[in-house]
């Protein structure tokens, strides 16, 4: 029997392919918890399916699409006020095995020197590895994991750089001490930010190997350019959120390297690129004062409490 209070945020925006899949997992766990989601302006039946199914489930229904880390914000900062033991990130388009949240609140009292656990991540099939996921379980990224596998000495955690949230068991005390979510990142990078600041503040990510999670997304995408202009944006702020080195040198270095990329774009005609490429760094220059002092809230810790 699980002694502790958890509680599980998930974000939803127009979900009603998965949520269903994605709360019954959670129900069948049968582990006392708190659910809470916080959906972000669903135009389908997403929250009509959770009010008519789901009576247990705490939903928060935001008038706008408030993206992924500021609406997590909302449920993990609940979870601060109501004193939980654990927070358990879950994306809505992933599912987890019947007794996941057992073998992860087992996992992080065993092993309580990592801040944020995950699981093995499959993809919709369920027949291999989620393709962004096994990237991450590379030697230089997640050290023997895949050589022990292979030759049958798996052990119960792995410490790994850097694991995407669709699935993280956190200790209230990684909130305590690293913050909530960034508010500066809407979509994309906000999981990498989190990632990079908890690993500066001398924190640890981990997968267990003894469950996993279903993440039911598209899988490997094109090498093409890509025009997205929201995830161009937040390759930007991570370079010059870098709290490794001072801010004007990362300010001079990002502007060097754009200089460069310019003059290679338009000597070999590549316009359309060029124009974008321009856009997304004059509103980068824009965001700089924003970018500065995101870095140095993230520099301090207990990082974003106070601004939602």
């Amino acid at each position: 029997m699980i002694n502790s209070n958890i509680y599980i945020v998930i974000v939803t925006y127009n979900g009603e392919r998965f949520i269903q899949k994605c709360l019954n997992s959670i129900r069948e766990n049968k582990v006392a918890c708190q659910i809470i989601v916080i959906d972000n302006n669903s135009t389908d039946k997403t929250t009509q399916i959770i009010k008519t199914d789901f009576s247990e489930v705490r939903l928060i229904e935001e008038k706008n699409n408030l993206g992924f880390g500021k609406a997590n914000n909302i449920g993990l900062k609940i979870a601060l006020e109501e004193n939980a033991d654990f927070v358990f990130l879950l994306n809505q388009d992933a599912t987890i095995e019947k007794d996941s949240l057992e073998k992860f609140y087992l996992a992080s009292k065993t092993y309580p020197e990592y801040d944020i656990l995950s699981a093995i991540h499959l993809n919709g099939t369920k027949k291999e590895l989620d393709y962004n996921f096994s990237k991450y379980l590379s030697p230089d990224m997640c050290p023997k994991i895949i050589s022990d596998m292979i030759l049958g000495y798996t052990k119960p955690v792995y410490t790994c750089d850097f694991i995407n949230a669709a699935a993280w068991f956190m200790p209230i005390a990684t909130l305590k001490n690293i913050g909530l979510f960034d508010p500066l990142f809407f979509h994309y990078g906000e999981d990498d930010d989190y990632v990079t600041r908890l690993k500066y503040h001398g924190g640890k990510v981990g997968v267990i190997t003894n469950t996993s999670i279903v993440h039911d997304r598209p899988q490997k995408k094109t090498d093409a350019f890509n025009y997205n202009y929201m995830r161009k944006l937040t390759i930007n702020f991570l370079k010059l959120k870098n709290m490794k080195s001072s801010f004007s040198f990362s300010v001079f270095a990002f502007t060097f390297h754009s200089s460069l990329k310019f003059i290679t774009l338009l000597l070999s005609m590549k316009l359309k690129e060029l124009f974008f490429s321009v856009k997304i760094f004059w509103k980068t220059i824009y965001l700089l004062p924003k970018i500065r002092n995101s870095r140095k809230e993230s520099i301090k810790g207990k990082s974003f409490i106070d601004r939602m």
